[in-house]
């Protein structure tokens, strides 16, 4: 039986640049809900104001980590799951109310900024973890997008197959 390989050291000198712990600040942590440890960012607070507003401004974020992950040489299957984390915050947050309570508890920003610190040396190896996600969330997207296209197949079916 095969283990699986050890997480990468964490090297106190690969933190991520200021500009991106600053962006998990403003977005994800700029205000802290008085007598809590809860702490919530602008990207769900302007999701609440001006739907859409906050959704673009993560998406913005997400793509700046994601390009500074590649250039730093972050392995391509954590560069795809950053993608996902920020994929998935966007259209959950989307929805109406739901999706910024999702927002102020998923923080796509702050996973990213932990996978650059981890993964941000050249020759970085992804481990059987990264790629179980990856595979994971593939396998689920195809699924999503295989029940819509079953339903509409089984209603044209019904309606002009008599």
């Amino acid at each position: 039986m095969t283990s699986l390989p050890p997480e990468p050291p964490r090297d106190p000198a690969g933190r991520a640049p200021p500009w991106a712990r600053a962006i998990v600040r403003i977005m994800d942590e700029a205000i802290t809900i008085p007598g809590t440890d809860i702490k919530i960012g602008l990207d769900g607070l302007l999701g609440l104001i001006a739907p859409g507003v906050g959704d673009a401004l993560l998406a913005s974020s997400g793509v700046l980590l994601i390009v500074h992950a590649f250039v730093s040489g972050v392995p391509g299957v954590v560069l795809f799951r950053m993608a996902l984390f920020v994929a998935l915050d966007a259209l959950c947050g989307a929805i109406p109310v739901v999706g910024d309570l999702f927002d102020f508890g998923f923080k796509s920003n702050r996973k990213n900024v932990e996978l650059i610190e981890r993964y941000q040396r050249p020759g970085a190896k992804a481990t059987a973890k990264d790629y179980a996600f990856v595979v994971a969330a593939v396998a689920t997207v195809v699924v999503l997008m295989a029940v819509p296209v079953a339903i509409a197949i089984t209603l044209l079916i019904k309606i002009f197959g008599g």
